[in-house]
């Protein structure tokens, strides 16, 4: 008897571990009721809620719940972990997985953005591929198997306030992007970490100016977290995960915190963690890394979301100047330039950033033998 009961206590124990909690914030929005409107067929919905995918993926309540995208998402974060930790995987490897999946998450997602932004392309695609062979609510068993895969798996992703046909085609689009989105940039944020850490070489003996360093890099870590953090606040899911490339929702967003300090903080300030990660590490590899990084990031901002930002919500500048006002502008001023595209060599500025980039380079290679450039 005794050891039934111990075993009834264990497994009422694992039980609680896994049994899911009460959501505070979850039970606060359907009380709310956020309508959205798709851009095009002007259909008015209420938008189920969402989460953001770092408290999702890493519940522990929900670990034997997942869809199959985020086991896939948690499958290579896995992998990347392991290999950092238990083998010898070196630093080259790193690098250039996080380089392909930078190249995914600006190319790639920001072609899908830019085609969806422009011709409603995505939403498109998936009406005449997928979402045209949804049979509806006591059918499903006549749908095609990918249909049928993804109305399973959003199931599981989506909290209960969440209906596959109840929503518009453009919110379910949302939702696949976002399962998308959510493998790529959980994999470069890792992949990033991985590279940049295995050229931490701490010494044996801590100087000074390399205790400062690493306090430096710790405080340019945590504020970059926190800037994260405070941005998805202000955002919610729907902004952070460019929901209104789909559909747009009847709400006012109160930018106050990290936004009421720098424009675009996830895109600005929110890489500053990079340029610590380069500190800590004392790599110039790793600072020209981030370099690349952060200027693709920022061309993403320039050529996808801010175009996008134009055409939904207009100008925010009630005192941008008139199409003829521009054109005496620019014969005296040009556009800034962003890396080395448009640089203007009559700018001081311009010529400035092409010597101290020239110098780095030649202070790298040819004098500062301390740096860990080699990168086999």
């Amino acid at each position: 008897m005794e050891k039934t009961s111990k075993g009834e206590k264990k497994e009422n124990f694992l039980e609680n571990f896994f049994k899911p909690r009460p959501n505070l914030e979850y039970e606060l929005y359907k009380q709310k009721k956020t309508i959205g409107r798709t851009l095009n067929t002007n259909i008015e919905f209420e938008v189920p809620y969402t989460t953001d995918v770092m408290n999702h993926l890493f519940d522990i309540t929900k670990i034997f719940s997942h869809s199959v995208f985020e086991y896939a998402t948690l499958f290579i974060f896995f992998i990347q972990v392991f290999l950092f930790f238990c083998t010898e995987t070196s630093g080259t490897f790193f690098l250039v997985t996080s380089l392909i999946w930078r190249f995914l998450y600006n190319a790639g997602i920001g072609y899908l953005l830019k085609i969806q932004s422009d011709r409603n392309g995505v939403v498109k695609f998936m009406k005449k591929h997928i979402f045209n062979h949804v049979k509806g609510k006591g059918h499903e068993h006549e749908e095609k198997f990918i249909v049928r895969l993804i109305r399973q798996q959003f199931k599981k992703k989506m909290a209960d306030d969440y209906d596959f046909d109840a929503v518009p085609v453009e919110y379910n689009c949302w939702i696949l992007f976002r399962c998308i989105e959510d493998l790529i940039l959980v994999n470069d944020f890792t992949s990033y970490c991985c590279f940049s850490f295995r050229y931490l070489d701490v010494p044996e003996h801590l100087s000074i100016y390399d205790i400062l360093r690493y306090i430096g890099a710790a405080v340019l870590i945590i504020f970059n977290i926190w800037v994260k953090q405070d941005a998805h606040r202000v955002v919610k899911d729907f902004a952070w995960y460019w929901g209104d490339f789909f559909f747009l929702v009847d709400s006012n967003l109160t930018f106050d915190g990290v936004f009421e300090i720098v424009p675009h903080p996830m895109y600005s300030v929110g890489y500053i963690g990079y340029y610590g990660s380069a500190l800590m590490t004392k790599s110039y590899l790793v600072l020209f890394i981030s370099l690349l990084i952060h200027a693709s990031q920022l061309a993403f901002l320039v050529f996808v979301e801010n175009p996008h930002i134009q055409k939904i919500y207009g100008s925010s500048n009630p005192q941008r100047p008139s199409g003829i006002e521009l054109e005496k502008l620019r014969k005296y001023f040009n556009k800034d330039a962003i890396g080395f595209f448009r640089l203007d060599l009559y700018k001081s500025s311009d010529i400035l950033s092409l010597v101290v980039c020239a110098i780095t380079i030649i202070y790298t290679f040819s004098i500062d033998k301390s740096s860990n450039m080699p990168i086999m």
